[in-house]
């Protein structure tokens, strides 16, 4: 999971890098993977509780980031990015998956600052800190266990 999470988020990272776009085929894709995984812990343990969590925060999160894409805080790219990390991460983290956005903001706030220091302009994609704050949630939370899960 984590591997084809990684993967897949490193690779759309790569391409909005390059290109300031997210492709439907490379996010339909990870959103395709998250409900197929959602629906397969969900089988697994008896328990809609891990879909249901995936279905919300994935819903939470797009919509937070269209509120962005609406006001020119961010790209409609980002919308389908952070709804399809959601529906990957949620399974895992629990609610702690809402976690994303502030995280990617931190990173995020991070590059511009590094951007300035280096004497460039401070836009630049969101992708790739959607990528990794993805990447430190799936991982922490698996790591942490499912003590700390609040689902």
């Amino acid at each position: 999971v984590v591997a084809v999470t990684a993967v897949r988020s490193a690779r759309l990272a790569v391409v909005d890098e390059r290109t300031h776009t997210l492709p439907n085929r490379l996010t339909g894709a990870l959103a395709v993977f998250g409900i197929i995984q959602a629906i397969g812990i969900s089988a697994w343990r008896h328990d809609a509780a891990p879909l249901v969590i995936a279905g919300v925060t994935a819903g939470i999160l797009a919509s937070l980031y269209a509120l962005l894409a609406l006001t020119k805080s961010g790209g409609f790219g980002d919308i389908k990015f952070a709804g399809a990390l959601a529906l990957t991460i949620a399974p895992y983290a629990g609610l702690f998956t809402l976690y994303l956005l502030p995280i990617a903001f931190v990173i995020s706030a991070v590059r511009i600052m590094a951007r300035r220091v280096r004497g460039r302009a401070a836009k630049h994609p969101h992708g790739p800190s959607l990528a990794i704050a993805g990447i430190v949630l799936l991982v922490g939370s698996m790591l942490a266990g499912p003590a700390l899960i609040l689902a």
